[in-house]
């Protein structure tokens, strides 16, 4: 089959779009639009499950008829749609694949008598579909894949060039499928069934190579004609039949059988006898408490997997005889130890998980060709192998979730072929290895969830080729002091090393870092956004080491750890010639370090003043301002200047530091110069602040050029400013726009800068405050959605998104008028995603024109126990509730709800289940949410089969409810 074509997402496109062949369609755009953007596309890959496509306004069928109509295609791709019918034109197309995912309206797909099909892949994923038979009537037809389609598969028995074949969900005792012509298929799977009883015939499969038959469960006979696969090399069998009607089959007859693979089967004898020489078995989820005799017929075994066998708790002697097996998988067994005796020298991969083990073999230590070891959730090791030089391929060592290790072995820095470590979850695990220039290879470190781990090697500095290293959620108090070099390391990344109290400042000399993502408590909250860029900004600024040295100190230390560094004062000088915003930016943070003992203001006292390089407002402002203040400014720079402000460069005449000075940047001057001169509007009452306001909510230019005069001498009230930084972004007068812009930089922080700077036109509707929330967490942002929505009429919902919007004055008035755009479907009702107080939410609920209608709803973040009062008004009604709580416990209350068909509970604190769920008759649907480590009651087991229960992360006993996961 031809590659599929690549797809790109239609609203990523940049420029011309002729040369895109294929495109991703999340919202109906026009046809026309698309014949003019992107005229040559042949494939089309349409998302109705989005949001845009989801509005009953929106008829999927004809919009899809209108697409075929426009464009001939090769490939299309429908998802979660409620198309009912496939159009004709299609099948005029020259269609290569078509695949329909999730159509649960789709009944039916007909295919004219006359059409000439060149289809390569066909997928269809439906719910009690019909297709004609001459759907797969393609001559080149070479992959099916078919779930849910209950008529017309007799189709297939023509697809003569079929190599792949997946049949799934099929509702009937037989399938009517002749395989008697399809010579070529070579990967054949069938299942997820509760009624297939009888399958065809395998006989005229004779190119078969890989079978998997999964979910069988009422499967009464394996099919005929096993016995002719002579190319099979792989099968797999899971839950085929039941232990009350098992089923009868002979492995003996799969001459060319290499790897076999059985998951909770049930046959009716003992279905091995003499197998072919196996190369790869796996033994699943089985009630034995020995392995199959098969296992042990051939020396040839190079793959073995046991898994889920927890009545297996010894290790069988017969395991010695495969001393050419290459990988070992043991999972979820009984086994309490393993041999400590070489009997598999050719191991290559060994991986364990969910064992009872205390310690590993020594012996491993001699294993020369392994190259992988994976040790996950075994819950008693507390000893390793003392894996050394003698282990000269080992490249991968993974360890997760091992509470009682405490230490690494120190052999492991003799490991010179290692590539790649990672350590998570050991709790217990004080001591890592003292790896250094003997692990020659080691290329990347990953360690996380380590809370006993206080400190590390000082001996990883000597990796000579490590490039990669990521350390979070240890007790790390501070890197080792020792890490000068780090000469290869190329990407560092931390997190959530909560007690890590240094980070030193070599970090920005180490030559070949290319990706910074330290980010930590420790580091002064303001530098968090220079981490990032690091690397960047001093390679391309060309820093020597010791300003490297010294920039990094600031970044990760903090303005106090300057104190000892030496030569601080004339390094600090020199980085204002940097000519690079953000360096000069942590030198104007930082001119304090330079002060001697230069008082800030004296009455008494004329000071001398003088302005360095280029400010952002011209000095002839500063000049008069600072004259007047009673100060001498002086053009240039002299030994005894008193007062320096520090612009974008800086020279200092010889014998400077004789005498005492003070720096400051131009935000303290501007700063100092408000406090010398305030003006009379920055103290305003609450009754003139809001008369003020209503000039600018007018929305009327005549208006704010009053407001701009009265500022311009009067001064700027803090409360003020959000409003004015929305009157400077959305005025319609560029004039009254400059002015303000130039009036409200001094006042405004760096992040509420951004926003100013921020070039998204608001009245165009795209409104990023919760953009703006991020960038300047401090900034009364919700005062700014207010001013916006009372100047325009719009966008009231932007001013409930933000979390600063709970305290801000106008709120109950804004809320009132909210109201109303929740009554217009009083059946659905979602506030997901607006910030509601409980007490607004029980005010919405308890509102006349929900009760008796309200069906489903979609709550905020909010406490579900608050309002369940107002939640049980609607216990007569409501089907579906989807909640966002931070409550570690689902109220029980919840269960009078007795309606529901759907929940939807996302709640990262959750510790708990509700254990009421399955007393809920009507219940389809479950989804859980949480951040913790949760277990399914034992009443689950009560619970009916159901559309769908997704509980995230797994639970911890999942594989005791594995039939309710579906």
């Amino acid at each position: 089959m031809s590659l599929e074509l690549e797809y790109q997402h239609y609203y990523y496109l940049w420029g011309s779009g002729h040369e895109v062949k294929a495109i991703y369609l999340s919202k109906p755009v026009p046809v026309s639009e698309l014949k003019t953007r992107v005229p040559n596309i042949k494939g089309i890959h349409l998302e109705f499950d989005k949001t845009e496509f989801k509005p009953a306004r929106i008829n999927h069928d004809e919009y899809l008829l209108e697409l075929l109509q426009a464009f001939p295609l090769k490939e299309l791709k429908i998802d979660r749609s409620r198309i009912t019918t496939i159009p004709e034109v299609l099948w005029t197309h020259p269609l290569e694949l078509l695949q329909i995912e999730y159509a649960s309206e789709l009944k039916s797909i007909y295919v004219p008598d006359d059409a000439t099909l060149v289809l390569e892949k066909l997928v269809i994923n439906g719910e009690d579909t019909a297709v004609s038979p001459n759907l797969f009537s393609s001559p080149v037809l070479h992959e099916v894949n078919v779930t849910g389609v209950q008529r017309g598969l007799e189709g297939i028995d023509k697809a003569v060039t079929l190599k792949r074949l997946q049949i799934g969900n099929y509702k009937h005792q037989s399938l009517p499928i002749d395989f008697t012509a399809l010579h070529q298929l070579e990967y054949l799977s069938i299942g997820n069934s509760d009624s297939l009883e009888v399958l065809p015939d395998l006989t005229g499969l004779t190119g078969l190579n890989e079978c998997y038959f999964y979910k069988l469960p009422v499967l009464a006979q394996m099919p005929a004609g096993w016995d002719k696969l002579q190319q099979l090399t792989n099968l797999k069998l899971s839950k085929i039949a039941s232990e009350k009607t098992p089923v009868t089959f002979n492995f003996t007859q799969l001459d060319s059988l290499i790897h076999l693979e059985v998951f909770s089967s049930h046959f009716a004898e003992n279905p091995f006898g003499k197998m072919p020489a196996l190369t790869g078995v796996a033994v699943t989820y089985m009630p034995v408490s020995e392995l199959p005799a098969y296992l042990f017929q051939s020396r040839q075994l190079k793959w073995l997997k046991l898994e889920g066998l927890p009545q297996l708790t010894k290790w069988p002697e017969e395991m010695k005889q495969f001393d050419q097996l290459t990988v070992l998988n043991i999972r979820r067994t009984g086994i309490e130890t393993l041999p400590d005796s070489l009997d598999h020298p050719l191991l290559e991969r060994i991986y364990l998980e969910e064992l009872s083990l205390k310690s590993l073999p020594e012996c491993w230590a001699q294993l020369k060709k392994l190259t992988l070891l994976s040790i996950t959730n075994c819950p008693d090791l507390e000893i390793l192998s003392s894996l050394g030089k003698e282990n000269t391929s080992l490249s991968q060592i993974e360890l997760t979730n091992l509470p009682k290790l405490s230490a690494l072995p120190e052999s492991w820095c003799q490991l010179t072929k290692l590539v790649f470590l990672s350590i998570k979850d050991c709790l217990n695990l004080e001591k890592l290895s003292d790896l250094g220039k003997e692990n020659f290879s080691l290329d990347e470190i990953r360690i996380s969830n380590l809370p006993k781990l206080t400190a590390l090697p000082d001996s990883w500095d000597e990796c000579p080729v490590l490039a990669k290293l990521e350390i979070r959620q240890t007790g790390l108090r501070q890197f080792p002091d020792s890490w000068q070099h780090m000469s290869q390391l190329a990407e560092i990344r931390t997190s959530e090393n909560n007690n890590l109290q240094y980070i030193p400042g070599v970090v920005a000399v180490w030559p070949s870092l290319q990706q910074n993502w330290i980010a930590e408590k420790c580091i002064p909250a303001h530098y968090r956004s220079y981490v990032r860029d690091l690397p960047h900004l001093l390679q391309e600024t060309g820093c020597t080491a010791e300003q490297r040295k010294l920039i990094g100190t600031i970044i990760f230390a903090g303005k106090q750890a300057l104190a000892s560094f030496p030569n601080v004062k004339d390094l600090l000088v020199s980085l204002v010639n940097r000519k690079n915003s953000q360096i000069r930016q942590l030198v104007w943070d930082n001119l304090s370090v330079l002060n001697d003992n230069v008082p800030v203001s004296d009455k008494q006292t004329t000071f001398s003043v003088s302005i360095s390089g280029s400010t952002k407002r011209a000095k002839t402002y500063y000049k008069e301002k600072l004259k007047a203040s009673g100060f001498a400014y002086q053009q240039k720079i002299s030994a005894d200047t008193q007062w320096i402000v520090v612009g974008d460069e800086l020279t200092l005449p010889s014998d400077f530091w004789k005498y005492p000075h003070r720096f400051l940047s131009e935000t303290e001057l501007d700063t100092f110069l408000d406090q010398e001169q305030p003006g009379f509007m920055t103290a305003l009452e609450q009754p003139e602040l809001e008369n003020l306001r209503k000039l600018v909510w007018s929305n009327d230019p005549v208006n704010e050029e009053l407001v701009l005069e009265m500022i311009k001498g009067g001064g700027i009230p803090d409360e003020f400013v959000p409003d004015l930084l929305i009157v400077a972004k959305t005025t319609r007068e560029k004039k009254i726009k400059d002015n303000l812009r130039k009036l409200l930089a001094p006042k405004l922080s760096k992040g509420a800068s951004q926003i100013l700077s921020n070039p998204v036109n608001l009245g165009l509707g795209r409104c990023p405050y919760l953009q703006y929330e991020r960038v300047a967490p401090d900034f009364d942002v919700a005062q700014m959605a207010v001013c916006h929505y009372k100047r325009t009429g719009k966008f009231l919902q932007n001013f409930f998104y933000l979390k600063s919007s709970l305290t801000n004055r106008y709120r109950a008035e804004l809320f009132n008028l909210t109201i109303p755009a929740f009554t217009v479907k009083p059946r659905y009702v979602t506030l997901g995603g607006w910030n509601f107080t409980d007490a607004e939410i029980n005010q919405i609920l308890q509102m006349e024109i929900f009760q008796g209608r309200l069906e489903r709803l979609i709550l905020p973040k909010c406490n579900i126990a608050s309002i369940m009062d107002s939640l049980l008004l609607h216990s007569a009604t409501l089907q579906d509730i989807q909640a966002f709580t931070d409550e570690k416990v689902v109220p029980a209350e919840l269960e009078k709800l007795s309606r529901l068909q759907k929940i939807n509970i996302h709640g990262d604190k959750l510790k708990e289940i509700p254990d009421f769920l399955p007393r809920l008759k009507y219940l389809k649907e479950i989804f859980l949410y949480s951040k913790e480590a949760l277990v399914v009651p034992e009443n689950f087991k009560e619970l009916k089969k159901m559309k769908r229960l997704l509980i995230q992360p797994m639970p911890i006993n999942a594989a005791d409810f594995s039939n309710k996961f579906i």
